[in-house]
């Protein structure tokens, strides 16, 4: 009597699962190629240097728009890869995952590669990634296996010290936060890490961030009277604290009650809590 292979009975017992994730990860693969029309014509003005970069971002994006947690729990069941470390190859790794379940749906059935697409593999997305962190970041320190980037602030500009004192212990990258500041200062913060990269002996990157839209609100009615009564300074100085703490500064609905018993909150006041 010839033995069932152990693939085919984990298959038999495990076939309806398999089928399922197969046909989901199908449909997530295709959502995955299909993000990458909707960049439109954005995708002709990259750099060549950094297409594939652009695809795999595409991919990427549209792997983690969904919550896969659900799917990764499911997967790591089956102890297969969860795609917890797709960043560098996102759509290699749903199609490794893909030929995994496929042998295991239909053993020795050879299947059809994926349609092709713009993509890293597991090899060039390392190198890749690796690639573009050294042009970003520099070269990968001796002593250690990350680069330490400072952001700089805005003492930088006028304490020379304090920036060759940063490349001295070890800063790898400056970054330069254009949301604050000046372009007075921006320069004076390169000059002095260029002058302290003489003095040092070490090169250091440059990060220019720049600022993006600032929204402010106005137009906010003015501040509400108080009688300073004891109930209502209190609860005031409740609302200020959780406002200063970062908290959300809406008064809670036993607050608001105990707000509308004070003296200040009467329709005379001419305020409404």
């Amino acid at each position: 009597m010839t033995e069932q292979p152990a693939s085919s009975l984990f298959a038999d017992r495990n076939g309806a699962e398999i089928a399922q994730l197969l046909a989901e990860l199908t449909t997530l693969r295709q959502d995955m190629v299909s993000g990458v029309g909707l960049a439109g014509s954005r995708l002709t003005r990259v750099h060549p240097n950094f297409l594939v970069s652009a695809h795999n971002l595409l991919h990427y994006l549209a792997l983690r728009r969904p919550d896969l947690r659900p799917l990764q729990q499911r997967l790591a069941v089956l102890g297969l890869s969860s795609l917890g470390r797709a960043e560098a190859h996102a759509l290699a790794s749903v199609d490794a995952v893909l030929a995994v379940l496929h042998e295991l749906a239909q053993p020795g059935i050879p299947h059809p590669p994926p349609p092709g697409a713009i993509a890293p593999d597991f090899t060039s997305g390392g190198l890749l990634l690796a690639e573009h962190s050294e042009a970003v970041l520099g070269p990968v320190p001796a002593a250690r296996d990350v680069r330490i980037m400072v952001t700089l602030p805005t003492e930088a500009a006028t304490d020379y010290p304090l920036v060759r004192d940063l490349l001295r212990q070890g800063m790898d990258c400056a970054r330069i936060n254009c949301a604050h500041d000046d372009r007075t200062a921006w320069q004076q913060m390169i000059d002095h890490l260029r002058q302290a990269e003489q003095e040092v002996g070490r090169t250091c990157k440059i990060s220019m961030d720049l600022g993006g839209a600032k929204l402010r609100t106005t137009g906010l009615p003015p501040h509400r009277p108080c009688c300073g009564s004891a109930p209502c300074a209190t609860i005031l100085a409740a609302c200020w604290r959780r406002s200063a703490s970062g908290l959300p500064v809406g008064i809670c609905r036993i607050r608001r009650r105990q707000l509308e018993r004070c003296a200040c909150s009467s329709p005379a006041s001419g305020y409404s809590s």
